[in-house]
């Protein structure tokens, strides 16, 4: 009975794993690990075959906060203080059913024991035009075009960042903990969405130009007080505190980052083969990366017609 139920149990393990065969060949390449069987045993690299394997879609649900309470162990009885902990929540479907991601209540339930503390895919600015594939072969062009979000997107890298890893990765390490948490925290503080990270460089979403514009102002600020290494600020060039010769104000002092800012319809919002959040594709993702590409470290750059507008907001 033992041997049956591990078989069972293995099958089962098995089954998942095929069906999140997506993370290691998904639309956006290769490079992940594959899991399958092999010997009898789970292992990486053995991948099931392609006549098996079932392609998946994985949705982000962002971080929940978990309070489990446990009995007391001293015999009196009762509950015990909450044990709280966090918890990443994913949601998987096999590609044939994804459009049933659009039939779930959200955010998920989970009564007074959790707490969503952190975005998901369906918080993302424009992500109630999620379509699918499957979904598309039904609609006309026009409906498609119609379906398309207004949304902002926001760019942002670390100037000189490459150079501080080429001269000291253990330095370059704890500036990149530090910036990041920096970004993720103003972009929590003005409800921006974070799309991906690499490197220090995000890309953002906002539902409108002027929350973007004012978490990149903010960013800029908040820069100039975060409790950078004084081997960092006093050795290299992008990091020394610049102060105003007049006022003696702070202008520079620590990590300069460059932000790109550009708004109009995209193409379609999608999730992340990899990692589930949203994923954005059109007109406005290219020129908010160009247009953050030819800023200066310290800079904000967006487009006129996105400045004029929250000026007469």
């Amino acid at each position: 009975a033992l041997l049956g139920i591990q078989d069972a149990l293995r099958a089962c393990l098995t089954s998942c794993l095929q069906c999140m065969q997506l993370v290691s060949s998904g639309s956006d390449g290769g490079g992940g690990k594959e899991m399958g069987t092999r010997g009898g045993t789970l292992s990486p690299g053995a991948a099931p075959s392609s006549k098996s394997a079932i392609k998946a879609v994985v949705i982000d649900q962002g971080y929940y906060e978990w309070q489990a309470a446990s009995p007391k162990q001293d015999g009196e009885g009762g509950v015990a203080e909450c044990k709280t902990s966090y918890v990443h929540l994913l949601q998987v479907l096999p590609l044939s059913l994804a459009p049933r991601f659009l039939l779930f209540e959200w955010p998920l339930e989970g009564g007074s024991q959790w707490e969503k503390v952190s975005p998901g895919f369906f918080d993302a600015p424009g992500s109630s035009s999620l379509m699918f594939p499957v979904m598309r072969e039904y609609m006309t062009p026009v409906e498609v075009a119609q379906s398309r979000p207004v949304v902002t997107i926001a760019f942002s890298s670390i100037e000189g960042y490459r150079e501080i890893c080429a001269l000291n990765m253990s330095m370059a390490k704890d500036m990149l903990h530090l910036h990041n948490a920096c970004v993720r925290e103003t972009l929590s503080t003005i409800g921006g969405y974070e799309c991906k990270e690499f490197d220090g460089s995000f890309m953002s979403a906002f539902p409108d130009g002027c929350a973007a514009l004012e978490w990149a102002l903010t960013l800029q600020l908040a820069l100039l007080a975060v409790p950078w290494a004084q081997e960092l600020l006093e050795t290299h060039e992008h990091a020394r505190e610049i102060l105003d010769e007049d006022t003696g104000r702070i202008i520079f002092r620590g990590m300069r980052v460059r932000v790109g800012i550009y708004q109009g319809l995209v193409d379609r919002v999608a999730p992340h083969a990899r990692t589930g959040r949203a994923d954005y594709f059109g007109q406005p993702v290219n020129r908010a990366a160009r247009l953050m590409t030819a800023a200066f470290g310290g800079q904000v750059v967006c487009s006129a017609g996105l400045a004029e507008g929250i000026m007469n907001e």
